[in-house]
């Protein structure tokens, strides 16, 4: 297999690895951002609370449904460009969102901004693939994996920065800081041959493809405020489904699909996807609702709870670090399986501990971003030394898709599990009693699900030999990716 173009020397890694960590760093700081300035924002508008949801929604639909289809033009027309273009889109989309003069005008500017941020994780893990020397990828995932944790330094100045200067600040740095990407971009990552060509795509099958997740991830992120038995959930939901499948079945003769479905047969690709999606759904459960704990429950402002992000930012980037290592250096499942362990007993721990003050609940948070951290890493190793250059791509697209569904679910879930919780307890036991419980069970059923997914992690057989059995050279595939 060749691998073009290869970096051989280690040296020669860190620039594009250093755009790569930016690049990766948007996501977060993006995000980080808009949570902590979602009250004002809804202030200023005259917005109910519920609408808070949407700044999240806009963001993530385009952001998870669109994977796929940057991956494809990844291969059609270089990684590179296309980052670029990526790039280009967010910052319209930061533009549009600074120059909001309605709430809906700002959506649209979300929306934007969750298209264009959307190439990021898909592109990069195959150009990581790609550029860095097999037995080094451990390492260089890991560093790529501490970009959410060192943009969460942001939340430092994010909250006093919204209450001195506005919300219009946080796209302001949007705009900022998607320049500084993409120049970083431009300098440093390398061009890339082309692999695939649109002009043989179904493009009928890729519509359809597309519709579905959009309408499947539609109905997730509603599944709250619609009710999980409506019919507009049950619609939504089932009716994306089913065009996911009927992408496959309408493919038209002498035509390539949009996405390789063929990547879905190797169990090693759902093993380290769910897995993943099991540790990014607990993470974004618990960060969307401790905030809500403290300033509830502890009575903290946005400030306090921004450092308290911050800490937990700082455990992200060193278990990001750590996973790296153990992952080249054992090359197996134990760093996943132990990261997916201790996060399903930090959540637990954070749970025991939600009637006994702040200090504690911060150690444990604290202890979630370090485990969380040790989790990325293998995971996403096992997509990029298992799969051939010509499935790269598909099989990048594939797990990020599935990841970051996790994202979404684990808002949802979190914040559905909560107000049940709190609806039921709130007749039997006094408010603040009842706030603490139903808090303590929202932190448990996360952990659960930690736990639970360590089955996938165990599963996860990375025990690849270095590039000579990847799963899908030659089209011929490999036993040990599908038993």
């Amino acid at each position: 297999m060749t691998r073009s173009p290869s970096i051989e020397s280690g040296g020669h890694e860190r620039g594009p690895l250093l755009a790569l960590l930016v690049a990766n760093m948007l996501e977060a700081f993006t995000s980080i951002l808009v949570i902590l300035s979602t009250p004002t924002i809804l202030h200023r508008f005259d917005e109910p609370l519920a609408s808070g949801g949407l700044l999240l929604t806009a963001y993530f639909l385009p952001y998870v449904a669109l994977m796929p289809l940057w991956a494809r033009l990844g291969d059609a027309f270089g990684r590179r460009r296309v980052f670029l273009i990526s790039l280009i889109l967010y910052v319209l989309g930061s533009v549009v969102a600074l120059a909001a003069l309605s709430f809906w005008w700002l959506i649209i500017g979300r929306i934007i901004q969750g298209l264009g941020n959307s190439a990021n994780e898909p592109l990069a893990v195959a150009i990581i693939g790609d550029l860095v020397a097999v037995e080094r990828q451990g390492r260089a995932l890991g560093v790529w994996g501490t970009a959410g944790s060192i943009a969460a330094s942001v939340s430092l100045v994010g909250g006093p920065l919204v209450d001195a200067i506005g919300w219009r600040s946080v796209f302001l740095l949007c705009v900022i800081f998607g320049l500084f990407t993409f120049f970083l971009v431009q300098r440093h990552l390398p061009s890339f041959p082309r692999t695939g060509d649109l002009g043989t795509v179904d493009w009928r099958g890729a519509a359809t493809l597309t519709a579905g997740l959009v309408l499947v991830v539609t109905a997730i992120s509603k599944g709250n405020d619609w009710g999980w038995d409506s019919a507009s959930f049950l619609t939504l939901f089932f009716a994306g489904v089913l065009a996911v499948f009927a992408a496959r079945l309408i493919k038209r003769e002498g035509k390539e699909p949009f996405l390789d479905y063929s990547v879905f047969s190797y169990r090693i690709l759902w093993f380290s996807s769910l897995a993943a999606a099991a540790a990014v759904f607990t993470l974004t459960g618990a960060t969307i609702t401790l905030p809500l704990y403290l300033n509830a429950v502890e009575q903290l402002n946005t400030s306090e709870t921004g450092f308290i992000l911050f800490i937990n930012g700082t455990g992200l980037f060193l278990g990001a670090l750590a996973g790296g290592v153990a992952t080249d250096r054992w090359r197996s499942r134990w760093p996943s399986v132990f990261g997916l362990s201790a996060l399903g007993l930090s959540m637990f721990i954070m749970g025991a501990f939600t009637s006994d003050g702040v200090p504690l609940i911060v150690v444990a948070f604290t202890l979630v971003g370090f485990a969380t951290g040790m989790c990325f890493a293998p995971l996403s190793a096992v997509i990029t030394k298992a799969f051939a250059a010509q499935d790269l791509s598909a099989a990048s697209g594939a797990f990020n898709l599935i990841r970051r569904t996790g994202t979404i679910m684990g808002a949802v879930a979190a914040t559905s599990i909560l107000d049940q919780r709190i609806g039921i307890l709130s007749s039997v036991y006094e408010r603040s009693l009842a706030l603490a419980q139903s808090y303590r069970d929202t932190f448990w059923i996360l952990g659960i699900v930690a736990i639970a997914a360590v089955f996938f992690a165990f599963r996860v057989c990375a025990e690849t030999p270095l590039q000579a059995s990847k799963v899908r050279q030659g089209h011929g595939g490999s036993n040990m990716a599908k038993r």
